[in-house]
């Protein structure tokens, strides 16, 4: 899902789709079934590394600003959704 998402903002040219409908199901449904933020992340490097080890490289750094955009989104994310037991947790 997160490929199609990447593949969908890069076609648009615009981070929308990640922030409008992604990122508030992600919200919604990783609590409910305890995925933790740190495997979303890992999961977006991993992703990317895939992706960059396939593509020309020509077309790197123009995906590779997608990449970032929604790296930082997805960290953005979970400070402002991330619960009070994982803050207390982490300190």
């Amino acid at each position: 899902m997160l490929q199609a998402y990447l593949w969908l903002c890069i076609l648009e040219s615009s981070m929308s789709s990640i922030k409008n409908e992604l990122l508030p199901l992600c919200t919604m449904v990783f609590p409910a079934v305890s995925v933790d933020w740190e495997l979303i992340k890992i999961s977006i490097d991993v992703m990317a590394n895939c992706i960059c080890e396939r593509l020309d490289r020509k077309y790197i750094p123009f995906v590779k600003v997608y990449i970032q955009d929604m790296q930082q989104l997805f960290i953005d994310a979970e400070k402002t959704f991330a619960s009070p037991t994982s803050i207390a947790s982490e300190q």
